[in-house]
């Protein structure tokens, strides 16, 4: 009676198992790798491989586990290999199909094909639920004149697939000689609020400014003051230049018009714009109809590039920071598990897209995407396993972040025995004042920062004794090492190079500036991007760079 009571007790537990199991949402997604079809399934809760396999009717010895994992945790790929003869592309006379290949982005495929990117997700309805692969095959409509896809075939009656070309063609973008040619003049446009100057006092008996901290008029003037450390260093060297300062405080286009001609910015060799939106969209835009190169040193969003190829973007870009963080993996950690934290955000899928992308690349990194829904499930898959890499690209809403950071950092801090190194997009010490440095220290932190004032670089402690002897104060924050760094850049440059430079925005390292940049464009008809991208970690509680250039 007791052996039956139990075995109908098992029988009803495997039964309850079975019947919690989360469905099977057949995914859409396909890939091709080394010829071979596969449909895509990223792994969701209570799921299994037998379940997963069972719903797209193949046996669990022929799924592919992505990248060589030993157990199956939520956010894992699966690629379900396809049937023979299975037609994944519906057959459309108005469409081709194209390959995706390395380095190729939503934005350069709309540009090489003359379509929209909310076409291209229209008609390839992935794309709203999956990011961008390697390999991934899209359907793109044909032009006027072009082959129909159904008669686009091999001779064995398969369909043909057109593959993406990694490296786009060369565009011939028109460039000026100098204005003057024993001159350079260059226009900085930025808010320095002189409207609001006369609200400081700095008489002692003024009550009402007595516990004021900050004036809008000081907001940027560190940004201000770099820019004149810069040009002392520059007349050093021998170089003549004129600067043409330009208040813009409000984020106003028709501002920005008036000033353009008012103060005949069209007459500058370059400009360099620390604006507020609006107001640099209005800059970029007059720049492009003049042909003169505009510098935007503050803003982080790509955006700003598209379709102008006279924009130069000094934050880092996604692709170099992505590079530079898997070359200090591969430099100087050896076999190492990488698990990529995440969440569902729209401000991830850049990060999310080029990591999956460069890490494909990689023969000898494993790697998982991880997403933070399963968080639970992180200290338990590394519990047991060395050499464990946390890159954490989790962006949400600051609340979120600031929620999430702490989290994770006690989580990862939480394994005594096996600790991870944790690398972040994000700079927690900058963030959060109340990070835990003891955390950080142990977790082997690492970061990018390419506006850090590193007092063991000596030519960082140079700059900042001479911008404490001008001004009497130490720099704070960014602005004066970007606003230095890019003056020199750009006037050595042009003044060396002539036009010539602008097809290539380059310089030897210079030991003048703090951190050497490298410009390049992803798209022939956008503008020029920093790849340079500087990686920083937790040494005996201060910041060491690893990829120092020089």
């Amino acid at each position: 009676m007791k052996k039956g009571f139990t075995f109908l007790f098992m029988l009803l537990a495997l039964m309850l198992a079975f019947g919690q199991q989360t469905p099977i949402k057949k995914s859409k997604v396909k890939q091709v790798v080394n010829g071979k079809r596969y449909i895509v399934h990223v792994v969701e809760h209570g799921q299994t491989l037998y379940s997963i396999t069972r719903a797209y009717g193949v046996k669990s010895y022929e799924a592919y586990l992505k990248k060589d994992k030993n157990k199956l945790n939520i956010g894992d790929t699966v690629w379900i290999p396809m049937a023979n003869g299975d037609e994944s592309i519906p057959s459309n006379s108005s469409y081709k199909y194209v390959e995706v290949k390395q380095g190729q982005t939503l934005y350069s495929i709309s540009k090489t094909f003359g379509v929209s990117i909310a076409e291209l997700e229209k008609l390839n309805p992935e794309l709203k639920s999956s990011p961008l692969r390697v390999g991934m095959i899209l359907k793109i409509p044909l032009k006027g004149g072009e082959k129909k896809a159904d008669s686009s075939t091999d001779k064995n009656g398969k369909r043909k697939v057109e593959v993406l070309s990694a490296i786009p063609p060369p565009v011939d973008i028109p460039v000026r000689d100098r204005m003057d040619k024993a001159k350079i003049h260059v226009t900085l446009m930025m808010p320095l609020f002189l409207n609001n100057i006369d609200e400081i006092s700095t008489s002692k008996f003024d009550i009402e400014q007595r516990r004021r901290r900050t004036y809008k008029s000081f907001t940027f003037i560190q940004f201000y003051e770099g820019i004149l450390m810069g040009l002392d260093c520059l007349e050093s060297l021998g170089y003549n230049v004129v600067l043409n300062v330009v208040d813009i405080s409000e984020d106003s286009p028709d501002k920005v018009e008036k000033a353009f001609e008012e103060h005949k910015i069209a007459n500058s060799d370059f400009i360099i714009a620390t604006l507020f939106q609006h107001s640099f969209e209005k800059a970029a835009e007059l720049a492009k109809e003049n042909k003169i190169f505009i510098i935007n040193p503050l803003a982080d969003r790509p955006e700003i590039l598209k379709d102008n190829p006279y924009v130069i973007k000094y934050m880092p870009s996604i692709e170099g920071t992505v590079k530079n963080i898997i070359n200090v993996i591969k430099k100087d950690f050896k076999d190492p598990n990488l698990y990529i934290v995440h969440s569902v955000a729209k401000t991830e899928k850049q990060w999310y897209d080029e990591f999956a992308a460069q890490l494909e690349e990689q023969k000898n990194l494993k790697y998982t995407m991880f997403s933070w829904a399963a968080s639970n499930r992180l200290v338990q898959m590394m519990k047991n396993d060395e050499n464990n890499i946390v890159i954490s690209i989790y962006d949400e809403t600051p609340a979120k972040n600031k929620a999430y950071s702490n989290n994770l950092l006690n989580k990862l801090f939480s394994l005594k025995k096996t600790t991870p190194t944790l690398f972040t997009i994000q700079n927690y010490i900058k963030l959060y004042n109340d990070v835990d440095y003891n955390q950080l220290q142990r977790l082997n932190y690492h970061l990018v920062n390419n506006t850090y004032l590193d007092y063991s670089n000596p030519f960082h402690k140079e700059f900042i004794d001479k911008f404490k002897e001008k001004y009497k104060t130490e720099p704070v924050g960014d602005y004066a090492l970007i606003a230095n760094d890019l003056i020199i850049h750009f006037v050595i440059g042009l003044h060396n190079r002539g036009s010539e430079f602008w097809k290539e925005p380059n310089i030897p390292s210079n030991s003048n500036i703090l951190y050497p940049m490298l410009f390049k464009r992803s798209n022939p008809t956008d503008g020029f991007e920093n790849q340079a991208a500087y990686i920083y970690k937790m040494e005996n509680f201060k910041l060491r760079q690893v990829n120092r250039k020089r």
